[in-house]
């Protein structure tokens, strides 16, 4: 795009187009670096079964719950409530 700024941005005056933001090197690598550090929760989901709470309200230390996944059955990874990929296990 040909911009280049002549001066950092200290917070006086306008601030610089935030289109322009990764066209600035030093932020553009600090990002960068920021977003490969990140740490981020996974979960491997088998199956989600729905189940009375009446049930689960008496789970105790050994119950067991039949998950409805075979051993091809397809893996869900998701990040929070968002799904990220499908695999399978190995």
């Amino acid at each position: 795009c040909g911009y280049q700024p002549t001066t950092a941005y200290c917070g006086r005056g306008p601030q610089p187009d935030a289109s322009h933001f990764c066209r600035y090197s030093i932020w553009e690598t600090h990002l960068a670096e920021a977003v490969w550090f990140t740490e981020v929760d996974l979960e491997a989901v088998l199956d989600s079964p729905v189940i009375p709470l009446s049930r689960a309200l008496g789970f105790e230390v050994g119950s067991k719950l039949l998950l409805n996944a075979k051993p091809d059955s397809p893996i869900e990874l998701r990040c929070g409530d968002q799904p990220m990929f499908i695999g399978k296990i190995g």
